[in-house]
């Protein structure tokens, strides 16, 4: 099952230290690194599209100006993201990714949910994909599409009614900024039947203390770090 076999190691954007975010090859570093799920991010295209790519502007990542949804994929796919590096498209980092490793899609932008879920159902790919979104409406609508999806809130922030929120979504999990977990909180979202993903973790010390309060999985930026950090966990079982 997605949600079990506690912590997960998740590459946010691949293994971005490694190789330019969100690109086929960052992902496949991260595969090799070993990790368990990749998280990425999905915006959508002029022309309809779904794009792996976070900025919803291009200046960051490309020397071009303007923005991913005013763009038809032809235009961004000759953009260079960084050392050749291409904007996938979901198609592509689907096929590649099915039998091998899981995915954590953070949907950036409404109204694709439903093309999303369509693309992953399709592939019979529902049970190693997590959905995640810090626009509450668009979790919610993945759950109401297909109940099969799995989910998760990300948070910011988090408050007294943030545990409340994601049940209301009828999500799976919560996705927190690591630094903002109260104590306890960890063990208030288990007896919620959630799990919870903090991100972006980067430093061991802190991936341990996060390991000890029994968070379900850690994304991070340097996931060389989190695989050693679990093999270490594992060898003094």
């Amino acid at each position: 099952m997605l949600l079990s076999s506690a912590p997960l190691i998740i590459g946010h954007r691949g293994a971005p230290t490694v190789a330019p975010e969100n690109t086929m090859l960052s992902f496949q570093k991260a595969w090799e690194i070993g990790v368990d799920m990749i998280e990425l991010d999905l915006q959508n295209t002029k022309d309809g599209q779904l794009v792996v790519i976070h900025d919803y502007e291009l200046s960051r990542l490309t020397s071009t100006e303007g923005f991913v949804g005013d763009s038809d994929y032809s235009e961004l796919y000759k953009l260079d993201v960084g050392g050749g590096e291409r904007i996938p498209l979901l198609t592509d980092v689907l096929a590649w990714s099915k039998g091998k490793v899981k995915l954590n899609i953070e949907i950036k932008v409404p109204d694709i949910e439903h093309d999303a879920l369509k693309l992953v159902d399709d592939r019979g790919m529902l049970d190693s994909v997590l959905f995640s979104s810090f626009i509450p409406s668009v979790v919610e609508k993945l759950k109401n599409i297909n109940v099969d999806a799995r989910t998760a809130l990300l948070l910011n922030e988090i408050d007294k009614s943030s545990i409340a929120t994601a049940k209301e979504l009828k999500a799976d999990a919560i996705n927190p900024l690591f630094f903002t977990i109260p104590e306890n909180f960890t063990r208030q979202v288990h007896s919620a039947e959630l799990k919870i993903f903090p991100w972006t973790v980067n430093e061991k010390d802190i991936m341990m203390n996060l390991v000890k309060q029994g968070v379900d999985g850690i994304i991070t930026d340097f996931p060389g770090v989190g695989v050693l950090l679990k093999k270490e966990l594992d060898m003094s079982r």
